[in-house]
């Protein structure tokens, strides 16, 4: 029980020698500084903020959007996919050399957008393949 009094007495005093040093500085002292403050200050007062005292406002940055409606308008049967591409005009068919799968029709524009490029493609070594063109919704 005596080493136990004893190992107690010194922690205690040993807290109290911590806990009881000088007082720390508040002072915010810098460690290492990349600038002479006088250049720092001088960076930040050159910076040019706005202009407060224009007399005209700034123009706009961008035109207001053309707000006409447009002269046509798109057959409620293409909206909900109510379309069978072999009889509309406006499909056709993908030829058999491009198709890389199930799918053969398409926009008549986009088969020969695709046409085009593939045929480039082919010039420069790549073979292209439609795989999924059509679809109805």
């Amino acid at each position: 029980m005596t080493v136990v009094r004893a190992f107690t007495s010194v922690a205690l005093v040993a807290l109290l020698a911590a806990c009881s040093g000088p007082a720390a500085s508040d002072a915010v002292v810098p460690v290492a500084q990349s600038e002479p403050v006088d250049e720092q200050v001088a960076k930040t007062a050159s910076f040019a903020g706005p202009d407060l005292d224009a007399d005209e406002p700034a123009p706009p940055a961008s035109a207001p959007p053309n707000e006409t409606t447009s002269s046509s308008h798109v057959p409620l049967k293409y909206l909900i996919g109510d379309v069978d591409p072999a009889k509309d005009p406006k499909f056709a068919r993908i030829p058999e050399k491009y198709l890389g799968g199930s799918r053969v029709w398409g926009h008549k524009d986009a088969v020969a957008a695709f046409v085009r490029m593939a045929d480039d493609a082919a010039a420069n070594g790549y073979e292209l393949k439609a795989v999924s063109a059509f679809r109805s919704f």
